[in-house]
């Protein structure tokens, strides 16, 4: 009897060895399920959103330099929040923070902004000319308001905006960042040249408008087209603006940065580079963006109400900072109100097999509805 029979006959006999090599079989039998169904878990598990942020505004802001009471005190202030993860985003949640007080700069409006689901999505979309926004991105605005006083030139104001989503922790935006009220001078060299949209909106509803305008021919190395749609009935779907300097650029924010800015809190030239331009260059060889432009919003209607909507036009260039002098006046301005939405109070709906018509006949039918047992004639007269 050779060893393999010797073995063979052991493990028969013996009943410890038995229950020991049929417990190796059933292991061995019952693995690929448990991996199976273990990599199946696994996948669920690594199935997950993930968010990140990132800034899309100026955080330069300002009065007009000779009298607060004219010019803009509104300013659009935003960051997009995009979910790079394998499944969708459910419940986010944007929240503009001061980390600071300050009485001349305050929120106006919304301070936190919701959305249902965020996709999933390859990129962390950057705002520029980068193309429009994807899927997984959205951005989310927020009005800021400074007080018409002149104690507000030059005041600063730390803030931040963070967001989650459920099951998801917080991130936020840097946190080395401040709102910087400077003097505005009012210049025709920016001006707005049409505003199209509806003037009634209907809540829940999404709409478009459509804005031209134009600065000086070179463009600006810091450049700011905004309309400040008040957040607490316009939600801002998204920004698409095309500059003709340099030639077929875009945008897929409100601000347009040139030259490269430096907004990390520090100190300012010669001696460091704070609210100064240090590159990279983001449009063209001069890092100057402009002259003539539109800007396409999407809009959805989120609640309701009434405000007078205009359109800020303001840049840097050389040492100094300008607005468009037609702000609110003219077609650069228009009074939007936002109703709840409306639908019939009945609506009937009859099909008439007859096409013998011609135009300018009258067309008679009868319709019978339940509404006390009254029997309904419509007539309908048929247009070309």
């Amino acid at each position: 009897m050779n060893i393999n029979k010797k073995l063979f006959y052991a493990i028969k006999n013996n009943k410890f060895c038995q229950k020991f090599a049929n417990n190796i079989l059933l292991g061995l039998a019952t693995f690929p399920i448990f991996m199976g169904m273990n990599l199946l878990f696994s996948s669920k598990a690594n199935a997950t959103a993930n968010i990140t942020i990132q800034p899309i505004s100026w955080h330069i802001i300002g009065l007009d330099s000779n009298k607060v009471t004219d010019g803009p005190d509104t300013f659009n202030i935003g960051a997009r929040v995009c979910n790079v993860g394998t499944s969708d985003a459910t419940n986010v949640q944007a929240r503009f923070v001061f980390d600071n007080s300050n009485q001349y700069i305050n929120l106006t409006g919304n301070d936190t902004l919701t959305l249902d689901s965020l996709p999933a999505g390859a990129t962390s979309h950057p705002p520029g000319n980068t193309g429009a926004i994807p899927n997984n991105c959205r951005d989310f605005y927020f009005n800021v308001v400074i007080t018409r006083d002149r104690k507000a030139y030059d005041a600063t104001r730390l803030y931040r905006i963070e967001a989650t989503a459920d099951g998801l922790g917080t991130v936020s935006t840097p946190s080395n960042r401040e709102l910087y009220v400077e003097k505005l001078v009012s210049q025709n060299r920016n001006s707005v040249l049409s505003f199209d949209g509806p003037t009634v909106v209907e809540q829940g509803k999404t709409y478009t408008y459509t804005v031209t305008g134009s600065t000086a021919p070179g463009g600006y190395e810091q450049l700011v087209f905004a309309t400040n749609f008040p957040n607490t009935f316009f939600e801002i779907l998204s920004v698409s603006t095309n500059y003709s300097t340099p030639s077929g650029t875009s945008n897929n924010a409100n601000y347009g940065d040139g030259c490269g800015w430096d907004p990390n809190i520090g100190q300012t030239p010669p001696k460091g580079t704070y609210r100064s331009c240090i590159g990279p260059v983001n449009y063209g060889n001069d890092g100057k963006v402009g002259a003539d432009f539109t800007t396409t919003y999407q809009v959805k209607i989120i609640g309701t109400g009434s405000a007078s909507v205009t359109n800020l036009v303001y840049d840097f260039s050389g040492s100094s900072y300008h607005y468009n002098s037609d702000y609110g006046t003219g077609v650069n301005t228009k009074v939007v109100t936002a109703v709840e939405a409306t639908s019939p109070d009945l609506t009937i709906s009859k099909t008439d097999g007859n096409t013998d018509f011609n135009a300018g006949d009258n067309l008679c039918i009868n319709t019978c509805a339940v509404i006390r047992v009254i029997v309904i004639t419509a007539t309908r007269k048929v247009i070309n």
